[in-house]
């Protein structure tokens, strides 16, 4: 009977975990999507693009072209999709240098993004089972804990928020090699649309804050799974296993 009010101790503790490892996981996969997809970013079209040989897609678009002859400071707006279709797909002849530089950046970004949503995936499903069955959870996780074996890693390793954070690091230094580099190279065939970034779209204010809101998510589930943690092998060291 010692040991089930031990780890019935855990029950209520470790369900508040996966329920915020439920919400981290969908907003994990709801911002990563918004990211990639949604036209976050800003391009000014000004004399230097009107002059230079362009290979983007999106201004190979004769509607595209016709807005943008409307406005007194002309502007499109693009997602980091767009981005990576523009490197894959280029429109006319692609110059070499910034497009495979920040290129190389982009894909990384997007294989990190792309890890990150399948293992969200896999931790929302697991974690829907564990509260589920939060018994037989917290019998397994107080003994993993407990005994302090590899299997503490399952409580404490890597998980979708560092791919999470890792992609976007790769995007944000593909955006800056981008616009860095295709300066110092002055290069007059522009194959990036950030290589005229003029700043974030109204959708791209309310992509940074989901990015910041899941990223405190995920500070807030490491110290969660941190008290668990302490609190179990601090009960082990005041109450020592017979041996």
């Amino acid at each position: 009977m010692e040991e089930v009010t031990q780890y019935s101790r855990y029950q209520q503790p470790l369900k508040k975990m996966c329920i915020v490892q439920i919400i981290f996981s969908l907003m994990t996969v709801l911002t990563i999507v918004c990211l990639v997809f949604l036209p976050n970013f800003k391009m000014a079209i000004n004399s230097e693009v009107m002059q230079a040989n362009i290979t983007l897609p999106k201004l190979y678009d004769a509607e595209i072209w016709a807005q943008i002859l409307t406005q007194t400071n002309p502007e499109i707006n693009f997602s980091v999709f767009d981005e990576l279709y523009a490197i894959v797909k280029p429109a006319g002849e692609a110059a070499a240098g910034v497009t495979y530089v920040s290129g190389i950046f982009h894909i990384f970004g997007a294989v990190f993004l792309f890890a990150g949503v399948t293992i969200a995936l896999i931790s929302l499903f697991r974690n829907i089972a564990n509260v589920t069955s939060i018994e037989n959870y917290a019998i397994e996780m107080f003994d993993v804990l407990k005994n302090r074996h590899s299997g503490i890693k399952t409580i404490n390793g890597l998980n979708s928020a560092s791919w999470f954070i890792g992609g976007v690091v790769y995007e944000i230094m593909a955006v800056f090699l981008s616009s860095f580099l295709s300066r110092i190279y002055g290069e007059k065939t522009i194959t990036s649309y950030f290589t005229n970034l003029s700043g974030l779209s109204a959708v791209g204010f309310l992509t940074v804050i989901m990015v910041l809101v899941t990223m405190g998510i995920s500070v807030y589930l490491a110290q969660i799974k941190r008290k668990i943690k302490i609190s179990v092998l601090r009960d082990e060291y005041l109450f020592p296993r017979n041996r």
